[in-house]
């Protein structure tokens, strides 16, 4: 395993409940644009949303808080839906495509909530599935950030507690890259140039996409999208973090190599990590050289 000790401490729908013509109005998610279909029709290419009445595209979150360092004020809330940031793909055309949904039910709100949805959705034999509840985790959409310096072929990282990890039994202290949640008004790349400085302390230069993932689609609507961000390595501090949100991160770096052997032993233990990881181990030497030229 990879021990960190041997490391530096460094977007409404809304069912027409008239039932006009006893047609449902079904919503669908088409370029980030919400898209009203008084018919269900074959939508190759389009993205189906869950919304419903009464659910706000925005949930409330938390409390509004100031970065100390960024002057950066959270909001208490964040995004419902988003757009799907990966080239459309042709894979999984000419299957089923449409689902209806008929009620939703708030089971818990707090820091974060749960809803319950009943649906129906088209089946890959051409039918319909019955009415079926499913209850959804929501959270938001989050941003991943891998810090890598072309001129020193170093990558930062952070290390934090995390309490999902000490309930699953696992050592609860983390090797992570940065991350955090877009909130609303603010894009996805926006996100990562605040959260790399809030828990790096790093300003960024470039930024390339990595890739755009559901984080657990069985249970949560939560997405993540991943990129690698150009930074200058030798500046960040040893600590950073939130007092308010009581956040105690540590910042640290690896060279390129030690990070990809840390890899290679299986010493990373979470997905956003991992993803972003084995995307850099692929395309390192590009990436590098590109940057390093420009």
């Amino acid at each position: 395993m990879c021990d960190l000790k041997d490391f530096p401490q460094q977007s409404r729908r809304e069912i027409d409940k008239k039932q006009k013509n006893r047609t449902k109005r079904v919503l669908y998610l088409h370029s980030g644009s919400l898209k009203e279909l008084d018919t269900p029709i074959s939508t190759h290419g389009l993205f189906p949303t869950l919304e419903i009445t009464q659910v706000s595209p925005y949930t409330a979150m938390r409390r509004p808080i100031r970065h100390p360092q960024t002057g950066h004020t959270m909001s208490n809330r964040f995004l419902k839906t988003i757009r799907c940031l990966n080239p459309e793909s042709d894979l999984c055309k000419g299957g089923p495509s449409q689902v209806e949904t008929t009620g939703t039910e708030q089971m818990y709100q707090n820091y974060f909530k749960v809803n319950r949805y009943d649906l129906r959705h088209e089946t890959f034999a051409g039918g319909w599935t019955p009415v079926i509840s499913r209850e959804i985790f929501e959270r938001g959409h989050a941003v991943g950030i891998l810090p890598y310096d072309p001129v020193r072929d170093e990558l930062v990282f952070i290390e934090q507690f995390r309490a999902g990890a000490l309930i699953a039994g696992w050592h609860p202290w983390l090797m992570e890259i940065a991350a955090g949640i877009i909130e609303p008004g603010e894009t996805p790349e926006e996100v990562a140039r605040r959260e790399t400085l809030e828990e790096t302390g790093l300003e960024v230069n470039r930024l390339e996409f990595i890739a755009h993932s559901l984080c657990t689609p069985g249970g949560s609507s939560e997405t993540i999208a991943l990129y690698c961000a150009e930074v200058d390595a030798s500046a960040h501090p040893d600590t950073a973090g939130i007092d308010e949100e009581h956040e105690d991160i540590r910042v640290f770096h690896l060279s390129a190599s030690e990070a990809l052997d840390c890899l290679a032993r299986k010493g990373i233990n979470n997905a956003s990590t991992l993803i972003a990881l084995q995307w850099f181990a692929l395309n390192r030497e590009r990436l590098r050289q590109q940057w390093l030229q420009q």
